[in-house]
């Protein structure tokens, strides 16, 4: 797990998909993953609970917005049963 809040925060517009956002994270933490698509962006909603966002949602109208704005990189296959 790659907690994304304590970097630079990557510029996003409500038209940036999960998976464009997902990609600018894993380019400003200089990170290169063999197989990036074994990972998710999800959004933490309390300390041992978290929104899992679909690569192919808009991550402006996919989040929780009450919420924090805390999101974390994710292996796919750890957490799924």
């Amino acid at each position: 797990m790659i907690r994304i809040d304590s970097i630079r925060q990557p510029r996003v517009t409500n038209q940036d998909k999960v998976s464009a956002v997902f990609q600018k994270a894993m380019a400003e933490l200089k990170f290169k993953l063999e197989h990036p698509e074994d990972f998710d962006l999800a959004q933490i909603i309390q300390p041992n609970k978290v929104l899992i966002l679909a690569n192919d949602m808009y991550l402006y109208y996919s989040m929780k917005k009450v919420i924090n704005y805390d999101f974390i990189l994710q292996d796919r296959y750890q957490y799924r049963p």
